[in-house]
């Protein structure tokens, strides 16, 4: 009876010390499903970003074309008209290429629908402007409020901030790309003013320096050190102090500055400035690229290791309960087998375990036993 309850307590016994390595296999597999639920997260944001990045320029595009539209509105020469064409034709591609991108995207966001709106506000817009029925102001704002749409739709891509290092990438790729549509507004409307000396540049001089200055400012704050020093050898280049000297004499004296400030000296000037933005742009997304492919497979190894952990603690627990259980009820079988030949009156059965432990001890008894009952039987 003894031998039986010891051998009916080993399993018990047993489970009751693996209880802890159990626990602790469970919150293993619990942070590994967590890890690979982060990851997914970090894939969509991935996928948000790169949809970002075709809408971006495309509203890049859409900008070049207003200002073309506004040249051809105030000049309509053939040069002009030939590079009305050519941005149309830049648009259309960067377009095509906005919605191949959208199309695999399953997000929140309705990218798809956002594209197809803008381009039929694009077409009918093409045609107000091929018709002449659209004042310069009027052109420049109705190209805005597409560009100001797909940026807002860039904006609610990456507003995942999954991290904080993909967050402050995301800010300032964003911040870019408003100082860039600002700098590009301003250049079409004084090319505008320009064009018509009785118009007042000053309300527009501060406006859109006002604005880009903003988005710098939090660009400044979000960027890597290399980047913002490439913005500021793009500020302080010639071309960015051309622009910035238009802009203070406009803000001083805006008839006099209209006066001596050629068109072709301000187209030259605001788009070398432009494309220098445009460039540090290209650094903001690829940095941003960067960082959410760095948290993603940053995830994906963590979600691995802790896979591989709790695999590898369930196969080592699996080994050890096995080999555990073995050793305490192969002994205990074999003391009960002898045990109850030994009841039935056949004394050639011999324990052979022969442990330093509780159950050695009861085969040692065991073998005692049968030593007296060889003795008394004879």
């Amino acid at each position: 009876r003894d031998v039986t309850g010891v051998q009916t307590c080993a399993l018990p016994i047993l489970l009751l010390v693996l209880l802890p390595v159990c626990v602790l296999v469970g919150f293993t597999s619990a942070t590994a499903v967590s890890d690979w639920r982060f990851a997914s997260e970090l894939r969509s944001f991935q996928s948000a970003t790169q949809v970002s990045f075709a809408t971006a320029g495309l509203a890049g595009q859409l900008a070049e074309e207003r200002t073309a539209a506004v040249l051809v509105t105030l000049r309509s020469g053939a040069e002009d008209q030939n590079g009305l064409a050519a941005a149309e034709r830049d648009v259309n591609q960067a377009l095509g290429e906005a919605e191949a991108s959208a199309a695999g995207w399953h997000g929140t966001v309705d990218v798809e629908g956002r594209l197809q709106a803008a381009s039929r506000q694009l077409a009918a817009l093409r045609l107000q402007v091929s018709t002449g029925s659209l004042s310069v102001q009027e052109i420049s704002d109705s190209y805005s409020v597409i560009v100001n749409d797909l940026i807002t739709t860039v904006g609610d891509l990456i507003a995942g901030r999954p991290t904080q290092a993909s967050g402050r990438a995301a800010d300032a790729y964003l911040a870019i790309v408003q100082a860039v549509e600002a700098a590009q507004r301003e250049r079409a409307d004084v090319a505008s003013v320009l064009s018509a000396p009785g118009a007042n540049p000053t309300a527009l001089a501060s406006r859109w320096a006002t604005l880009e200055s903003a988005a710098l400012d939090t660009f400044r704050r979000n960027a890597s050190g290399q980047l913002t020093a490439d913005l500021e050898a793009v500020l302080f280049e010639a071309a960015g102090t051309t622009v910035q000297q238009v802009r203070d004499a406009f803000l001083t004296d805006p008839r006099t500055a209209v006066a001596h400030t050629s068109l072709g000296t301000w187209l030259a000037a605001s788009g070398t400035r432009i494309d220098g933005l445009r460039s540090i742009a290209r650094g903001a997304a690829a940095d941003l690229a960067a960082s959410a492919s760095r948290d993603l497979r940053s995830a994906q190894a963590g979600g691995l290791r802790d896979l591989g952990l709790s695999l590898g603690v369930l196969v080592l627990v699996a080994a050890l309960a096995l080999a555990l259980r073995r050793s305490i009820t192969r002994p205990l079988h074999e003391v009960s087998e002898g045990a109850r030949t030994l009841s039935g009156g056949d004394l050639s059965f011999d324990v052979r375990y022969a442990g330093r432990d509780e159950i050695g001890d009861v085969a040692a008894a065991f073998r005692d036993l049968r030593v007296t009952a060889e003795r008394l039987a004879s």
